[in-house]
């Protein structure tokens, strides 16, 4: 028997050396990749790759992408790993243009993350592909141009004067203000409008539903964290196992306002201007065989960058084609949701941050309100906020110093040869542009620490290879324009009627939570808003 004990003892070993060793060479088995190649890399450990900090949650993505780069600092481009996988990083801002513009058709595509056929609510820009994407990019494009923004303007107009009742509210209660719960009230007013077509108040049974269904798709959970890193990292297993980004009551939940709403509107002959009204016009004119594409303003053109994408060889097929069906619909203004967020409400407190601690900027600002609401009468509008130009610059320099997104993800696809270079980059290979460390860069931004608005002027957001907080290319975000109303409208309006001050319980200098997507400062930001006199 004390044989027989030996035998299976030194079998169950064997075995799990052998598991172990599998494992080793599992995650290790591409580790000389770039080395292979002649690529500068950021040296990779088992299983994590170089995202040890990210996976562990002790720092944010961006973060983990800035020690990468400062890593490859001298270097046009460099390789790193996603756990097993090689990437490529591009640290070269001319290099970043190539990509993101001139060479476009060899980076059409960001990596594939869901499969619409599986969960139909991925069915939008950020995640579709190839000519499936490029049509509905062009039949989206309309729905923001400046024409279209001008009557949405009046719904952020009234959103940004409750937030100014709420601000004065929370004041008398306490001088310390949560300045991030005010402000994710008015983006989630804005949308709960803009994209979905709902009128939320904050005691009303509707403004309570559509608030409780909003923290269920971002409250974070050791599952959802999993469901995520899994399609992150792993998509073709989560596709595999039919992983849904969200719980289904919640996907159910989505569907049924927007169905609610198209009936409402259908019905009753409503027609409102808002985007769920933009994207039936594009159904009726679908279907109608009168699809409009045309741009109506040269300004539009910062959206418009659809002349880089390449001319397909190969005849479309009825997959290719987008029709705008509830579920399409549906799938935008979820997107519309999840981007605009709580990626606008830290952007807007950002800049909120940048003003309380650089007074000398805010009594600037206060004067260019100011002038520009007494030339208008005091009256706000479109043209009043456009007019607001130094606002559009300290709003830059904010996003510079602190962009809500880690970095610009694309996918080969077709093999490249880097410019100036023997290298050749592989069909399939996933390629990276860190925003915020080249955003950050002192070769890019002398004194990047400093908070300078002047950088910016006359710049009016346009993209180039050095500041990319909406991307660029014909992939850039489609709604910026937008986005960049909404903020302004809300600093604009919070500006004219107040002073901010950072209060005692905001810590600073900031440090940021490790297990947040983007830069989300330890302890909330807190403000003091006080009454202008």
């Amino acid at each position: 028997m004390a044989v027989l004990g030996d035998s299976l003892f030194y079998d169950l070993l064997i075995t799990v050396v052998l598991v172990l060793v599998s494992l080793y060479y599992y995650f290790t088995a591409k580790f000389d990749y770039w080395k292979d190649r002649g690529v500068a890399f950021v040296k990779p450990i088992p299983v994590f790759g170089n995202l040890k900090d990210q996976l562990l949650r002790t720092k944010t993505l961006g973060q983990v992408y800035s020690d990468i780069y400062g890593n490859l600092k001298g270097n046009r481009f460099g390789g790193f790993f996603e756990l097993r996988e090689p990437v490529l990083m591009v640290l070269d801002p001319n290099l970043v243009e190539t990509v993101l513009i001139k060479d476009f058709r060899h980076f059409y595509n960001r990596p594939v993350l869901m499969d619409p056929k599986n969960d139909p609510l991925t069915a939008n820009l950020f995640n579709l592909e190839g000519t499936v994407w490029k049509n509905l990019r062009n039949k989206l494009t309309p729905t923001f141009t400046t024409g279209k923004l001008k009557t949405m303007t009046e719904q952020i107009f009234n959103s940004a004067d409750k937030l100014i009742e709420h601000i004065a509210d929370e004041s008398k209660q306490d001088k310390n203000v949560d300045s991030k719960s005010v402000t994710s009230s008015f983006t989630l007013e804005v949308i709960a409008s803009v994209a979905f077509g709902l009128q939320i108040d904050k005691n009303s049974e509707v403004g309570k539903n559509f608030r409780e269904l909003v923290e269920g798709l971002l409250k974070p959970s050791i599952t959802q964290t999993f469901k995520i890193l899994l399609i992150l990292y792993a998509s073709r297993l989560a596709n595999l196992l039919k992983i849904k980004q969200f719980p289904k009551r919640l996907q159910d939940a989505i569907v049924f306002i927007v169905r609610d709403s198209l009936d409402y509107r259908k019905k009753n002959n409503v027609k409102r201007n808002d985007f769920i009204q933009q994207l039936l016009n594009v159904r009726q004119q679908e279907l109608e065989g009168n699809l409009k594409l045309n741009l109506e303003h040269e300004e539009d053109d910062l959206i418009d960058q659809m002349k880089y994408v390449p001319k397909e060889e190969e005849a479309e097929t009825s997959e290719d084609k987008i029709f705008m069906t509830d579920m399409h619909i549906t799938a935008q203004a979820l997107t519309f949701l999840l981007a605009g967020l709580e990626t606008v409400s830290s952007t807007i407190n950002f800049a909120l941050f940048t003003l309380a601690e650089n007074p000398d900027v805010q009594a600037k600002l206060h004067e260019e309100i100011d002038h520009v609401m007494k030339n208008h009468k005091n009256t706000w509008s479109y043209q009043a906020v456009k007019e607001m130009v130094y606002l559009e610059e300290i709003l830059q320099e904010s996003m510079r110093m602190y962009p809500q997104i880690p970095g610009i993800f694309r996918i080969c696809t077709e093999d490249y040869q880097i410019p100036d270079s023997d290298v050749v980059i592989k069909k399939g290979t996933r390629v990276i542009i860190p925003v915020g460390a080249i955003m950050n860069d002192p070769n890019n931004y002398d004194s990047p620490e400093v908070f300078d608005p002047s950088r910016f002027q006359d710049n009016f957001f346009k993209p180039n290879g050095k500041f990319l907080p909406f991307g660029d290319g014909p992939r850039v975000c489609i709604a910026m324009r937008f986005v960049i109303l909404e903020m302004k409208v809300c600093l604009a309006k919070i500006m004219a009627e107040f002073e901010v001050k950072t209060s005692d319980k905001m810590k600073t200098p900031l440090v940021f939570e490790g297990a947040s997507f983007g830069p989300t400062p330890v302890g909330g930001f807190w403000f003091q808003f006080e009454k202008r006199k």
